[in-house]
């Protein structure tokens, strides 16, 4: 272990003694003006972010109402709106797009994605839910349905 200490500081010296003060100053500020970046990037960075509800599809302003309302009345409250789109907490997503659910509200675009999955997965039958039956009955069972909807949040850790 000394001997590749010693080696090291060999190879330092060889490549650094010779140089003058305000170049090997030069050289250390340049360092960390690459590396004090990357460190900030990587340990400072945002926690979480945001991501738009139901895959991202975009609200009409009428539908878009009524789920920021729904939403609210839930006492879901950390979301904002781009244009059509509304965005939640990235970690919270999931509780976001259930309450929106179980209040019956959905974007017809919103499960263009699900859709596009389960047919390129799916090796029995359709996709589809049956005709008359539209996404979010498919989806959200009964009990959620008729407007029992504990998210369980005091049970989720």
């Amino acid at each position: 272990m000394i001997e590749l200490i010693s080696k090291i500081r060999s190879q330092f010296n060889a490549l650094f003694g010779e140089m003058q003060p305000h170049q090997k100053m030069t050289l250390v500020a340049l360092g960390l003006m690459v590396m004090v970046p990357f460190g900030i990037l990587i340990f400072g960075g945002d926690e979480g972010g945001t991501t738009p509800l139901q895959y991202g599809a975009a609200f009409d302003s009428e539908v878009r109402a009524q789920a920021e309302q729904a939403l609210l009345d839930r006492g879901f409250n950390d979301f904002h709106t781009v244009g059509g789109r509304i965005l939640v907490p990235s970690s919270k997503v999931d509780e976001y797009n259930g309450a929106l659910m179980a209040a019956g509200i959905s974007s017809p675009h919103a499960y263009n994605e699900l859709e596009f999955l389960s047919d390129s997965t799916s090796r029995r039958g359709s996709s589809r839910p049956p005709s008359g039956v539209t996404w979010t009955e498919a989806l959200v069972p009964p009990d959620l349905a008729q407007g029992d909807f504990d998210c369980g949040l005091d049970q989720m850790t």
